[in-house]
């Protein structure tokens, strides 16, 4: 269980954050890893009051090692809009502690300040850690 507090670090108009309560359920299984995290909204939504909208009640991530490397993915969806996100990613060992990582993004809810927006986003990136 534990307390999430997001922030763009923006001041208004274009200011967002949202604070949740959450819980994580995990399990692994051989090369395989699934989570699932359910939240609840607490406090003042005032500067995104439709974030639940875009970004649901919870999170799915399952991942699959795949010799060294790991291919993951996640996603939140709102059974009641319609609307959700989801993340597809491959990382791979450079040193022991640094992994190579590319991403695909397509939905809302990437970023906080265009929650809003369906969007599809490539990165490259440097990993510190694992969900392994």
């Amino acid at each position: 269980m534990g307390y999430n507090h997001d922030s763009n670090g923006r001041s208004d108009p274009t200011s967002r954050s949202w604070n949740r309560l959450y819980t994580r359920l995990m399990a692994e299984n051989g090369n395989w890893l699934v989570e699932v995290k359910p939240w609840y909204v607490i406090g003042s939504t005032d500067d995104n009051p439709d974030i639940t909208k875009y970004m649901g009640y919870y999170q799915l991530k399952i991942g699959y090692h795949l010799g060294e490397a790991v291919l993951s993915a996640k996603g939140q969806y709102n059974w009641n809009t319609g609307y959700g996100g989801a993340e597809v990613g491959l990382s791979y060992p450079v040193t022991k502690h640094v992994r190579l990582y590319t991403q695909v993004y397509s939905g809302y809810g990437e970023s906080l300040i265009d929650y809003n927006f369906n969007q599809t986003r490539v990165g490259v990136g440097v990993m510190l850690n694992d969900i392994f």
